[in-house]
């Protein structure tokens, strides 16, 4: 193929010709000179000059068409070329975009402000629309061609601009993509001021070493991205309600429940406290060790039981976290009871800023983790049923591979063991756990009875013949008998229903007992109740349909006909019996009986006439005639 002696090509602007174009052509020229590894030499070139080896094939290309050479074929014919250096500068040049940050096609258009009269360029009210919450590209292109057809509008020599004359929607687009990217200003007027101070603003970092043992503990609660069966057999999500020790990022206890609430806050910090579900990894030393467990030669997890207290607790803003009872659990309410006065601010407590993760890195970035953990478990159905949901959740479901909510417990109990019994190079490469029980100095400790008192619930219910009811069980007591017609507090464990403590005016006044409740906890108690409400409902839509088509009224008239029909008769002889009727007239039942005779015989002497006025026409008689006769 002959390469052409003479290209038409047109001249380079110089005011295009700025030092990083000229900097980007001789890159261009190096990059086209021989060389026995092309990409080796682009990658070179890219490293020294900035141009990425996949905009120097783009350019090479565009060389290509223009010495109308074949795709892929090397440059050998062209290097001596005269017009090889202005062709790469056409090819280089007109590539820049100088005006990246205006809207070109726009530029001779301008917006007259209807209130001021002030003429503002396309771009700059583009942009100034762009800025507000909520408004999108698409909402800023709508608003320009509504101001043209207003005729707001105008081109450079003052005449009202069509809406052809605006540019295309997907330039509008990108360029506010541009401006979003490039001006923060813009993206704070975008976000909201929580989002922004999230992602944009700088932020103070804690140093955990800064931190004692259990100095500060976290506390939150997370939906795991399973789905699992729950006890009644249904498709259901579990959630961790869990605390992080700030030192030793060491999960000193956790909750899981179907919905997390100010209970399951309660219980985790119940567990954590108590530290029950602590648990050391630990090795036989013999065979014979770990005979008795069935796991010869193999490691097992032996309980750590830690009464600790936390000095400060620092929690989410959720209005179960700020509820008064999640308040009175970590002793942050004054009691007018000298036994919840001992026992109070047993701990100080702190909420996070709304809307703002990093307050508790530690605590996301936990659960960042025991979600990567559990994720290879059947049921994963990712943190977004939308957007990621494996594709092997609809086979599992089919399948019946999904877990069961108790082995599901168990696995996640796994997960947290290992974690915590995982060596952390920030820990000097220790454990969490051995690293806690290592660096232990002051343990705060607190009665178990003290700390199930403060996880009491409290409810109001007033005295009835010396019982109390809750939840739907009376609690008797003779110690109330002198109380009966007052309100009282009534503070209950929600783990057992059986006895439950009562206030009167905020002094303790007794305990009242319901033996039918013993071991019975709320949840369960709630559900017996609301089992309840369920099959009495279920009778009677059973009834109704028993008594389809027969109303009460109905019932009540063949209740009726069938009582008369099992009636005793009454024997004829008495029905046809004369007997002898004794009536006492009053003196006004005489003067009624005496009225109607007259009546009666007024009106016999009128038909009497009637009739002799009627024969004696048919007979033409005339009236002294029938005088006569009569």
């Amino acid at each position: 193929m002959t390469v052409p002696s003479s290209i038409d090509l047109e001249l380079v602007p110089a005011d295009k010709l700025t030092p990083d174009v000229i900097r980007k052509i001789d890159a261009m020229t190096l990059s086209i000179s021989t060389a026995d590894n092309v990409s080796e030499l682009e990658k070179s070139i890219a490293a020294s000059h900035g141009l990425p080896a996949g905009t120097q094939r783009r350019y090479k290309a565009k060389l290509r068409k223009i010495f109308g050479l074949e795709p892929r074929s090397s440059f050998e014919s062209v290097l001596n070329h005269p017009q090889l250096r202005a062709a790469i500068e056409n090819v280089v040049a007109r590539s820049e975009r100088s005006d990246k940050m205006t809207l070109r096609s726009a530029k001779h258009l301008s917006v007259v402000v209807p209130t001021t009269g002030e003429c503002i360029g396309l771009d700059d009210l583009a942009k100034s629309l762009y800025s507000h919450e909520n408004v999108d590209a698409e909402a800023v292109y709508k608003a320009l061609v509504t101001r043209t057809r207003a005729g707001q509008v105008v081109t450079d020599d003052g005449t009202p601009a069509a809406i052809g004359d605006l540019p295309a929607l997907s330039s509008v687009v990108r360029y506010l993509r541009r401006v979003r990217e490039s001006e923060i200003s813009i993206r704070y007027g975008r976000s909201r001021k929580n989002d922004f101070d999230a992602k944009q603003m700088p932020f103070v970092t804690r140093d955990p070493e800064q931190y004692a043992v259990n100095e500060l503990w976290f506390g939150d609660h997370t939906e795991l991205d399973f789905i699992i069966m729950n006890e009644q057999g249904k498709f259901d999500r579990r959630w961790i309600t869990s605390f992080i020790d700030m030192r030793t990022r060491l999960i000193v206890g956790y909750y899981l429940s179907w919905q997390p609430n100010s209970d399951t806050i309660a219980m985790a910090f119940r567990n954590a406290v108590l530290g029950g579900q602590l648990k050391a990894f630990v090795m036989p030393s013999s065979p014979l060790e770990g005979e008795g467990r069935g796991e010869v030669g193999e490691g097992h997890y032996e309980p750590v039981h830690v009464n600790c207290l936390p000095e400060n607790v620092t929690i989410d803003n959720g209005k179960d976290y700020r509820s008064k009872y999640t308040q009175r659990v970590f002793g942050k309410v004054d009691f007018n009871d000298q036994a919840r006065l001992s026992v109070s601010r047993i701990t100080r407590l702190h909420y996070t800023l709304p809307y703002h993760g990093m307050s508790k890195a530690e605590q996301e970035r936990w659960y960042g983790t025991i979600q990567r953990m559990v994720k290879y478990l059947p049921g994963y159905k990712g943190n977004n049923m939308r957007l990621n949901k494996p594709d092997s959740l609809g086979e599992e479901i089919k399948a019946g591979q999904i877990l069961q909510v108790e082995t599901f417990d168990k696995l996640v109990a796994l997960a947290v063991n290992v974690y915590n019994n995982k060596i952390h190079r920030s820990l000097k490469d220790q454990s969490p756990l051995i690293y806690y029980l290592t660096n232990q100095h002051q343990n705060r400790t607190i009665d178990v009875r003290i700390l199930d008192f403060l996880m009491n619930r409290v409810e109001k219910r007033p005295i009835k013949r010396s019982q109390v009811t809750l939840l739907g069980s009376e609690y008797y007591s003779d110690e109330l008998f002198k109380y009966n017609g007052k309100r009282a507090e009534i503070y209950y464990d929600l783990r057992d229903l059986g006895v439950v403590s009562i206030y009167v005016d905020g002094k303790f006044i007794a305990t009242a007992a319901n033996k039918d409740m013993f071991g019975k906890d709320a949840r369960g108690w709630v559900k017996i109740l609301k089992d309840r409400r369920r099959h009495e409902r279920d009778l009677k839509e059973e009834l109704q349909e028993v008594r389809k088509g027969i109303t009460r009224t109905d019932a009540k008239y063949l209740l009726l006909e069938g009582k008369l029909s099992t009636a005793v008769a009454v024997p004829e002889a008495l029905l046809s019996k004369s007997t002898p009727q004794v009536v006492v007239m009053t003196g006004i039942e005489k003067e009624a009986i005496e009225q109607s005779k007259q009546v009666k015989k007024h009106k016999e002497m009128v038909e009497l006439e009637e009739t002799a006025k009627a024969f004696a026409k048919s007979t033409k008689l005339t009236i002294a005639a029938v005088n006569k006769i009569r």
